[in-house]
């Protein structure tokens, strides 16, 4: 009798939601939400508890019931609604479970709340209690210099057991107009956590928009309804996917569901370009900066440059990306005025300048995260969320980033190969464009030279590093923003670490040839006994290959399902040599060479005179290993971690009667 009474109620609260409550408005801080009923095209998926609960289906103490994910374009308002209930199982879900967090953007949404219930032994108990909302501007984004306006509703849910069940339901309605009531969105509908019943829905107009499904064998079925065609993707089976770590970024192993009425990367293009098209006159200031440049640069790679370094260096990097400016660049005579501004701001502002001289200069749509996979998209605008600038110079393109900092070179050298893809905003754009990797040889080359000083064992070590192109860009950066006094000390922590008798012998010094884009670094350390005596009788001393053994380290997991990420392109040459107060010979590995698609390693030695030099080369060729070639990869790079840290050992007949004959010196000294 108790379960029948139950359902009935259950079903008896779901029929007052959905029919007859009026709104209650709630505002705190100035901003507001209501609490009311849900739309009457929404529906709830019901939740079943007669399923034994498995170990697996719980994952930090909650077992997740229901995510019941809807839109409506009806009307050409857009109206998100979700449904989620899930059970605290042990002690440590409590906290997840007893706050809910929503955010909206008060600039161009609605925020409404519809219910927030506890089943509790199959009691419904209403928890959607208006004190116990807060509404707060918490602007997340400061910490990477973006301000966008969003406000989190928060709120603490009293007196949470556990076996309860939490179940709530919201909606968020309003779509920014900068995307001037284009349908198109996506839905997910794989979790990293189990789920036991997901469902994905959206409500189209009977007009021409492409739907496409990623990662699953699952259709979604589609209804006419009053509401419009509505296209239904249930998934009450779900295998939840946890990703595996150092994955690549723009990899994506969960399911989704995308429409988008934009029926080519053509569309998107004209879109953009209604963002981007400025005809505001340049003020008299910025007239200034391109009368300068044309008058102090000759040609238009140095003028190019010099722009890029104006935007890049005078303009500092903060958004704020408030209703229509979440896309839409601000003029940029505001930009150079404030002397601030996003990616999208410094990018106008570059293309501004360039175009003042008479160089064609366009922004370019890119995404820091998705890259290549862009290929996998349906059209759409949400598929970048960076702009940089696309220049023309003898017929040939070049990407420029507007936000890069302590870049140097030539032209080639501002390399923004990593985004791989880019949509240019021009007219005559149809398609997806390859940002081709530039053939520069960025490079770290490091030269460490002991210098064995005495017959204890004592060394000094001579260390010079050499960074070129993008890697003397990082090196540069590291210089500017940590100080180079911080970075010696980091250097001597480093070595110590090595060689616990390390002393710093004279203060580091770099020197930065920017016109090659060469950033050199000296350091001099002292070491103490550098030189091991051994039970065998042998003097031993380590080699350590480091600047490699940050690139060659195993990862977490190695039987993977998920592709491996690798920092791409590497290029290390790293030189070791000793030199001996006497003729050697040096008891050590012979020479390896190892290659495969995605690295080449070579390591060996050579006798020199009174010393021995070693050199280790290592480079990578794709960012990311595949996972059928992943044992192989292992394999090989268990190879790579074998030769850079190694033991070698020498003794001669002269080194041992000079040393016995110090020690019997020493020991008359002592006895006398």
């Amino acid at each position: 009798m108790r379960n029948k009474l139950s359902i009935f109620i259950l079903l008896l609260i779901t029929f007052l939601f959905q029919t007859g409550l009026s709104a209650q408005k709630i505002e705190k801080n100035g901003y507001s939400v209501e609490i009311t009923k849900m739309p009457e095209w929404a529906t709830r998926l019901e939740i079943s508890q007669s399923k034994k609960i498995k170990p697996r289906n719980i994952k930090d103490g909650v077992r997740y019931e229901v995510i019941n994910k809807l839109i409506n374009h009806q009307s050409n308002q857009k109206h998100y609604f979700q449904q989620t209930a899930y059970t605290p199982i042990k002690q440590n879900g409590l906290s997840v479970v007893s706050e809910i967090s929503l955010e909206f953007n008060p600039d161009y949404q609605e925020l409404q709340l519809h219910y927030i219930n506890v089943i509790r032994e199959g009691e419904v108990i209403d928890k959607l209690n208006a004190d116990d909302i807060n509404l707060i501007r918490r602007e997340e984004g400061l910490e990477n210099q973006i301000y966008d306006g969003v406000i989190t509703l928060s709120m603490q849910l009293r007196g949470i057991q556990i076996n309860d069940v939490v179940d709530y339901a919201f909606s968020v309605i309003g779509q920014n107009p900068i995307y001037e009531d284009k349908i198109f969105g996506r839905l997910d509908f794989g979790w990293a956590v189990p789920v036991e019943k997901i469902r994905v829905g959206v409500f189209l107009p009977n007009k021409k928009i492409e739907l496409k499904i990623q990662e699953s064998n699952l259709i979604a079925k589609r209804n006419k309804t009053k509401y419009g065609y509505f296209y239904e993707v249930l998934n009450d089976s779900a295998e939840y996917l946890e990703s595996e770590t150092d994955v690549p970024a723009w990899y994506n192993p969960y399911p989704w569901l995308q429409y988008s009425e934009f029926t080519s990367w053509a569309d998107v293009a004209k879109w953009a370009d209604g963002l981007f098209n400025t005809t505001t006159k340049m003020s008299s200031e910025l007239q200034s900066i391109v009368a300068n440049i044309e008058s102090n640069f000759i040609g238009e790679e140095a003028r190019i440059l010099e722009a890029a370094r104006i935007v890049q260096e005078e303009v500092r990097y903060f958004g704020i990306e408030i209703g229509l400016n979440s896309h839409k660049p601000h003029p940029p005579n505001i930009v150079f005025e404030r002397k601030y501004g996003d990616c999208k701001d410094k990018t106008v502002l570059l293309n501004s300048i360039l175009r003042a001289m008479g160089i064609k200069a366009s922004p370019a749509l890119v995404s820091t995260r998705d890259r290549e996979y862009l290929d996998v998209y349906l059209p759409t605008p949400n598929a970048f969320d960076h702009v940089i600038s696309k220049i023309y110079l003898a017929g040939k393109a070049y990407w420029i980033d507007g936000t890069q900092l302590f870049q140097a070179g030539n032209i080639d050298e501002y390399d923004t190969s990593w985004f791989r893809r880019s949509l240019t905003v021009e007219a005559d754009t149809n398609s997806l464009e390859k940002v081709e990797f530039k053939k520069i040889t960025t490079s770290i080359e490091v030269k460490e030279q002991f210098k064995v000083i005495n017959l204890q064992g004592d060394a000094h070590l001579a260390v010079t590093s050499i960074y070129r192109h993008g890697n003397a860009d990082y090196a540069r950066s590291q210089i500017a923003e940590r100080s180079f006094e911080t970075l010696t000390e980091g250097y001597l922590d480093f070595y110590s670490r090595l060689f616990s008798n390390a002393q710093t012998l004279s203060e580091a010094s770099f020197t930065d040839d920017k016109q090659n884009n060469i950033i050199t670094i000296v350091e001099n350390y002292f070491i103490e006994d550098f030189l091991e005596d051994n039970s065998e009788g042998s003097i031993s001393y380590n080699i350590y290959a480091s600047q490699i053994n940050d690139y060659s380290q195993l990862p977490n997991k190695l039987k993977r399902d998920m592709p491996l990420s690798l920092s791409f392109p590497v290029n290390i040459k790293q030189r070791v040599e000793l030199s001996f107060f006497e003729d050697i010979e040096i008891i050590g590995p012979n020479s390896i060479d190892v290659k495969n698609p995605y690295f080449t390693f070579s390591s060996g030695g050579e006798q020199v005179e009174n010393g021995v030099t070693y050199d280790f080369n290592f480079r990578t060729h794709k960012d990311h290993v595949a996972v059928g070639s992943m044992k192989n990869y292992i394999k090989d790079l268990k190879k790579v971690n074998d030769a850079i840290n190694m033991s070698y050992y020498y003794k001669t007949q002269d080194f041992e009667k000079v040393k016995n004959l110090q020690n019997e010196i020493l020991q008359d000294l002592l006895n006398d």
